[in-house]
Formats: structure tokens, sequence, C-alpha cells
């Protein structure tokens, strides 16, 4: 468990970082999701991989490479974002993370589903993956290390890993007000596909609508819109 003065401490620096960054709306509206209301708009984007360049190379004393089980401590240390150890090794456990390292500590970490692209704030899927797609999401990189080029290092390494695997189409869920996001996606070739908007509660039933859309996508025909509370488990 995080003590108590740590984890104010921590979410005082979040709130800090966040109104600096002009993510005011995007705050409150996530925190509605965590209070259990959902009023959140977003946009599904789409960027096409291509091979890296011969001259690309991560920058020492920075190391990349997958985050296991094992890495819950370091994990749950990352400046910025308080977590709990055990909730750090749940979501190891539950998806694919990726790391980059400086000086052997966390400094940035991204996940890769090869399965689903999820709903924000639901564990339903949006829809289905096919064999040369990914969805990176849970992008962070520890405050006192910004401006130093890691979401991009940590970007080109996951690119790179991704298509050694044959997946060259990648899918992101990005916040309407997520300005800064929405600045890097385009500086990596992101494209929007649709903007869309998801109202409920977040543990109850919820309505997933497409409010705009860039371009046709087939895949898009699999999202079914209206979702209910989900089963408990037997």
């Amino acid at each position: 468990m995080i003590p108590l003065r740590q984890s104010i401490t921590g979410i005082l620096e979040r709130l800090a970082g966040r109104l600096r960054r002009g993510l005011l709306i995007e705050e409150v509206l996530e925190s509605l999701a965590r209070a259990g209301v959902l009023v959140f708009p977003y946009y599904l984007t789409e960027r096409h991989l291509t091979a890296p360049g011969a001259d690309r190379s991560l920058p020492s004393p920075l190391a990349f490479r997958p985050l296991r089980e094992g890495d819950a401590s370091a994990m749950a240390d990352v400046p910025g974002r308080p977590l709990a150890v055990a909730v750090a090794r749940a979501r190891l456990l539950r998806s694919r993370y990726f790391g980059l390292f400086l000086d052997g500590q966390l400094v940035a970490y991204n996940s890769a589903s090869v399965d689903t692209v999820r709903l924000p704030f639901r564990q339903q899927a949006l829809f289905t993956l096919e064999p040369d797609e990914a969805y990176l999401w849970d992008t962070f990189v520890s405050p006192m290390h910004r401006g130093a080029r890691l979401s991009q290092h940590l970007s080109a390494e996951i690119a790179a890993q991704l298509l050694s695997e044959g997946r060259d189409c990648i899918f992101g869920l990005q916040g309407a007000f997520n300005t800064p996001s929405r600045q890097f996606s385009r500086r990596l070739g992101a494209r929007r596909v649709e903007l869309r908007l998801l109202v409920g509660l977040t543990r109850g039933f919820a309505l997933d609508l497409r409010l705009w859309s860039w371009r046709a996508i087939t895949r898009t025909r699999r999202i079914c819109g209206v979702l209910q509370r989900p089963r408990a488990s037997s």
C-alpha cells in the first residue's frame, strides 16, 4: 500500500503537471471517469509503420526492453504516477509493457496490445485486431525527464519491435482535449480515423457513439456501440 503522504504528494504533482501542460479539461473528465461517470470524447487514430533508418540508435545510457512481473516495483516507483506494487504487478501480468531505463532506472513505459483495442476506462473491446495490427496505450514518462525526447525514443523502439513481428498498423485512442498527446501523435504520422463519445457509468450501462469519421475503416463495423455492465466471472 502507498503511504498516505506519498500518495497525496504524487496526486498533487500529477495535477500540477497536467495544469502546466494545458490538460485541465482532460483531468476533469478523467476524474469523473474515476468517480464512475463517463462523459469522454476521444479520437481513434491509425498509423502505418515503416522500416527504421539504418542510423536509428538509442542514445547511451538509455536501455529498452520488455517489462516483466519483476519490474512491478520499478513501475510503481516512477515519479508522478503513484501506483501500488500490487496494481503494477497486475498490469504487467495482464498486458504487454515496454520500458525505457536511464542508468538502470525505469523512466518511461508503454503498453502494446495485439488482440483488441479496448474502450477508455472499460474492459470491453472496441474492435478486434488483425495479425498485422497493434494498439498502443498507457504511455507514461517520468515528469522530471520530459523534454528529453524519451517518448520519441520509446515509440521508435516499440515500432521496431512490432515491425519485426509483422505488425505495421498501429491504432491509438486519445482524449479529445489532450493536446500534447494529439500533437505528438501527429508528429509520428498518425491520422485521425474517428471522433467518438463514451457516456454512461464506468461499471454500469454505457453508450459509445461515433460522432465523426474522417475515413472509412472496415474494422469499426464490428463496434457494438451499446455496452452493458460486465458480467461477474463465474
